[in-house]
């Protein structure tokens, strides 16, 4: 009897395991300089900090920017270059749950 109970809070965790794995977000935000001006074509790049992959977009109107997929359970950095010019590099946690998180991005130009 106890055996079993073992085995069913192991095919119990499993399974939230399984859920949690299938799920994804979406990151999404806006490039600006300085003065709040957004930035067309900036190149945003986001780092799984696991496994240092990069994946990269270019903003379009707006200054907007998307990655689609992202696993829930994994750290990234994520920053934009513009013209040369950079933004500060910020960190979308594990622990933040939101499925749709916004980060915005600000780019100094000519510094």
């Amino acid at each position: 009897m106890w055996r079993s109970g073992k085995l069913a809070i192991c095919f119990g965790l499993a399974a939230v395991s399984l859920a949690a794995q299938n799920e994804t977000r979406t990151l999404h935000g806006i490039v600006t300089d300085q003065a709040d001006h957004t930035l067309i074509h900036a190149v945003v790049q986001l780092e799984n900090v696991s496994t240092l992959m990069v994946r990269s977009c270019i903003t379009q109107a707006g200054g907007r920017y998307h990655f689609a997929g992202l696993k829930p359970d994994v750290d990234y950095r994520i920053m934009a270059e513009y013209d040369g010019f950079y933004s500060a590099r910020k960190r979308l946690s594990k622990f933040n749950e939101r499925k749709n998180p916004e980060m915005d991005l600000k780019v100094q130009l000519g510094k």
